[in-house]
């Protein structure tokens, strides 16, 4: 049976499954030329700022070069080459760890502090964006995405997540009753985390 196609508009304009794959592909489109415009005149490419930026925020626990090929979704090779290039860049440096002095994990420079300060700001017009729109609009898109990766994150298409509802903490019905054992308390949705540094998987 041939296969229908969301680039195709005749299927698109009757198939909310269509419309919504194509909004998800203009907003990346629009988030990785935003991510360029800022990499490139700070001499560096648009992943090693996702790099960066993920070792600036994240627990020294995740930031190896084997978690972050995960995390990205690329092989270990190419987060490998990234890296080498931020730490003769002396954006990056090594901690080793005593148990095993072969094995690593990652730290910015305080070079690399500066400058991910000013990448981050790649973002800041999709926030503008956001900003215009009412809370409930921002309510019902935030449960959208968040069901929408929730489910590829069981499907298997998204293999590192750090989400509620996929945490061992998590309590509740995925919808409108939530709660974490972890932090003892009842949560709204708006305090669902995205990315939470006690995850434990389930």
């Amino acid at each position: 049976m041939d296969r229908k196609s969301p680039f195709d508009l005749k299927n698109q304009h009757n198939n909310t499954d269509y419309k919504v794959t194509m909004l998800i592909s203009k907003l990346s489109d629009f988030f990785r030329q935003s991510l360029w415009s800022k990499a490139q005149p700070l001499g560096i490419s648009p992943i090693q700022v996702q790099i960066l930026l993920f070792i600036k925020y994240h627990n020294l626990r995740w930031n190896k070069v084997s978690h972050l090929a995960k995390e990205f979704q690329m092989t270990k090779a190419t987060i490998s080459d990234s890296v080498r290039v931020l730490l003769k860049k002396q954006l990056l440096e090594k901690v080793t760890v005593e148990e095993d002095k072969r094995s690593f994990y990652l730290k910015l420079t305080s070079l690399a502090e500066k400058i991910t300060e000013e990448a981050e700001g790649f973002t800041d017009n999709l926030e503008s964006a956001l900003s215009q729109l009412g809370s409930s609009k921002k309510g019902k898109l935030f449960e959208g995405l968040y069901g929408l990766l929730d489910q590829m994150n069981e499907l298997g298409l998204i293999p590192v997540q750090r989400m509620c509802f996929g945490c061992s903490f998590y309590e509740g019905d995925k919808v409108s009753r939530h709660g974490c054992s972890f932090l003892k308390k009842k949560l709204n949705t708006d305090e669902i985390r995205v990315d939470c540094e006690e995850y434990n998987a389930a």
